[in-house]
């Protein structure tokens, strides 16, 4: 049986593609169409690869399930107290367009020939693509992201193979939509930047944390705000200057330089939704009795947050998926269907690699077309090291591209942690970003950390012992965390070779590991992009395939 599930006209359409509940291919359109996020687009050609991988047609589908119901937003406007307001006009607009979009989904697929399609509720598609993708047989689940179809966060109990919704909080009442909200307001964009919010917040102080508080609190079934503020801020699209009376300021412009008031701003906000997030797994820990968390939504990338709750929480285990934003709801929506079909649970996933793939000959083929001077490395994992160990920033593409945001030894750039200036080196010779804005390391140890996480997917945050700091220094944060990835042998063999080669020499078996790509592209995809990216940056080397292209920086 195949199962199609697919994201498609928000942000971030996907496709992900199951055969008898095992999950087989799944790609971002935006690594395909190269505009990052892709918003508004149908997954075409993600879905042309998933069916190339599988050797398949659009008729051998089964089902196909797309991840939003958007026609519950139309059917439940009339009943719903929470949109019952002095913005119904609005409201009333957002739901008519909202069914237009379900509409031409529907339209979309049957052009396709296909009729046997499930539109499953956003936070459903968000709750299976975590609890399933885990190998928990019993947790809490939680969702949290800017909305749903009526919803802004979703509480689950989930057994066996059953998931049960323990209880919804309504829009406008949106944790998503306050962070981006204060994303837009310290100059960066919503939908998109809140990373930089995150990082950012290392720098500052909570000191504001009453004026966040005044916006939405905490309560005892999970969180209120105040009305008036989330039906404007909503109704404005998230309009910067909504904030000034509240937060005390002029919203900060991209001319305008990061002083420590803003810095402060993004440390109360960071700091408020970490204590709402805890808010709410204590809610379902005392409704379940469970202690694993199935974490899903695009909140549950605040990789900052979910460290937190990882070692300071009540929990025993917390899982989140590599694809934790709308991307990774079309791989729930087709779990969900699946599960509809059959009564089964898909088979759990251990590894993010289910993208595109390129031979040797494939990429051979690239490098004469473009005249360029390479070598051949049988051990290209030993070249590689070789130059990272000597301080060299080397591009890495290898196996099948990573699913996610968060490049994890398939589409990388790669250096050494131990180097300095490293981190200055790579955000202004090669990504082009803000220079406070951190980066991660890749390990094949878990002893550098104080918590010893395993964080496969690069999910969370952990202090880094104070014996590594040095030798790690260039993937610490100012506040002296990591993101670190957690690389397994039988995942990823020829990365975990790499890093383990680096550590004979530097003594420490790291690397520092960001996405391949420069600012504001998506991932590279295929030969020629990284070939681009090379030339067009300040990287060294690029190591693709067997084989490995040098350069002298100028």
């Amino acid at each position: 049986m195949y199962v199609l599930g697919l994201s498609c006209y928000g942000h971030d359409p996907a496709a992900a593609l199951l055969r008898d509940g095992e999950l087989i291919a799944a790609a971002e359109e935006e690594r395909f169409t190269r505009y990052k996020h892709s918003r508004g687009f149908f997954p075409t050609k993600a879905i042309q690869f998933v069916l190339k991988y599988a050797g398949i047609k659009l008729s051998d589908i089964d089902a196909v399930g797309s991840y939003f119901d958007h026609s519950i937003g139309y059917k439940q406007f009339y009943h719903q107290p929470a949109f019952l307001t002095r913005d119904f006009k609005k409201w009333g607009l957002w739901t008519a367009s909202a069914y237009y979009a379900h509409k031409r989904t529907l339209d979309k697929l049957k052009s396709l020939g296909i009729n046997k399609v499930f539109c499953v509720k956003h936070h459903d598609a968000h709750v299976y693509s975590a609890y399933y993708a885990s190998k928990f047989q019993k947790a809490n689940g939680l969702v949290i992201d800017a909305s749903g179809e009526v919803n802004a966060t979703s509480l689950y109990s989930c057994r066996g193979n059953d998931i049960e919704l323990v209880k919804e909080i309504f829009m406008p009442k949106s944790l998503g939509r306050l962070y981006s909200g204060v994303t837009n307001y310290l100059g960066f964009f919503p939908n998109g930047d809140e990373w930089k919010v995150m990082g950012l917040s290392s720098f500052g102080k909570p000191k504001f944390r009453q004026r966040i508080n005044k916006l939405l609190w905490a309560t005892k079934t999970g969180y209120d705000v105040d009305k008036a503020f989330f039906n404007k801020m909503i109704q404005k699209d998230l309009n910067a200057s909504l904030f000034r009376h509240p937060l005390g300021q002029k919203e900060r412009t991209t001319e305008y330089p990061i002083n420590n008031f803003y810095e402060h701003i993004a440390a109360s906000v960071q700091e408020h939704f970490t204590d709402m997030a805890f808010n709410l797994n204590n809610i379902l820990i005392e409704k379940t009795g469970y202690k694993n968390l199935a974490y899903s939504g695009g909140c549950a990338m605040n990789s900052k947050t979910n460290g937190e709750l990882n070692s300071k929480s009540r929990l025993s285990e917390l899982y989140i998926p590599p694809q934790a934003a709308d991307a990774g709801a079309a791989l729930g929506a087709a779990f969900y269907v699946y599960y509809k079909l059959t009564g089964k649970r898909a088979r759990p996933i251990n590894s993010a690699f289910y993208g595109t793939e390129y031979s040797n000959e494939d990429i051979l083929a690239t490098i004469k077309k473009n005249k360029l001077p390479y070598a051949y490395h049988k051990d290209i994992a030993g070249a590689t090291a070789e130059l990272i160990a000597k301080g060299k920033i080397v591009g890495w593409f290898n196996g099948r591209m990573e699913i996610g945001a968060r490049a994890l030894g398939a589409r990388s750039i790669l250096a050494n942690p131990a180097t300095p200036d490293m981190k200055d080196k790579i955000n202004y010779y090669v990504k082009g970003r803000e220079e406070w804005r951190p980066f991660a390391v890749s390990v094949t140890d878990n002893k550098y950390f104080e918590n010893e996480i395993t964080s496969p997917f690069m999910t969370l945050t952990d202090g880094v012992k104070e014996q590594y700091r040095e030798s790690l220094a260039a993937g610490i944060h100012v506040d002296g965390s990591s993101r670190p990835q957690t690389v397994e042998k039988e995942v990823a063999p020829l990365y975990y070779d790499l890093i383990n080669k680096v550590g004979k020499v530097t003594g420490v078996n790291a690397v520092l590991n960001t996405s391949f790509n420069v600012a504001g592209e998506p991932i590279v995809e295929n030969p020629s992009q990284a070939i681009a990216d090379l030339y067009s940056t300040g990287m060294d080397a690029l190591a693709i395939g067997n084989f490995l292209i040098t350069k002298e920086r100028t």
